[in-house]
C-alpha cells in the first residue's frame, strides 16, 4: 500500500487552511441572524496545558467553542508569525461570530517559551488568541 509523505510545514499549512476555510465558510454560509451550531459533543480529545496567566486549562475550558489550534514557538522566524496573523485575520472577518471560535497557540518549546513570553507574543497578534504551554 503506498504511503503519503507530507512535509511538516505543508501539513501545518494544510491543517490551518482547512480550519480557516471552515471558519470563513461558517461566516459566509450562515444566513443573517442565524446562530452557529456548537461543535460536536463527545469529542475524545483530552489535554491539560498551562495558560499564559499560569492557570491550568483543559478541553473543558473551551467547551462549546470551535478551536483553531496551531503548534509553534515564539522564536520561529517565518511560519508562526504569518500563521498567527492569518488566524487573527480570520477572527476579524468573523466579527461577532468570532466569539464561538478560540484560537490556541501551543508552544513546542516550553523551556524558552515561558508563560510570560508566550502571553505577550500571542497578544501582539490578537488578544483573543490564547498562548498555551
Amino acid at each position: 500500500m503506498p504511503s503519503i509523505v507530507v512535509r511538516p510545514q505543508a501539513g501545518k499549512q494544510l491543517l490551518l487552511s482547512a480550519a480557516l476555510t471552515a471558519a470563513m465558510g461558517f461566516s459566509a454560509c450562515a444566513p443573517s441572524g442565524a446562530q452557529p451550531s456548537t461543535p460536536t459533543e463527545g469529542a475524545s480529545v483530552r489535554f491539560t496545558l498551562t495558560a499564559a496567566d499560569g492557570r491550568s486549562v483543559t478541553e473543558q475550558t473551551y467547551r462549546g467553542k470551535w478551536l483553531i489550534v496551531f503548534f509553534g514557538y515564539t522564536f520561529c522566524p517565518d511560519v508562526c508569525p504569518t500563521t498567527l496573523l492569518e488566524i487573527a485575520g480570520a477572527l476579524a472577518k468573523l466579527g461577532p461570530r468570532a466569539e464561538a471560535v478560540q484560537g490556541l497557540f501551543v508552544t513546542i518549546d516550553p523551556k524558552r517559551d515561558t508563560p510570560e513570553i508566550l502571553g505577550a507574543y500571542v497578544k501582539s497578534f490578537d488578544p483573543r488568541i490564547a498562548g498555551l504551554t
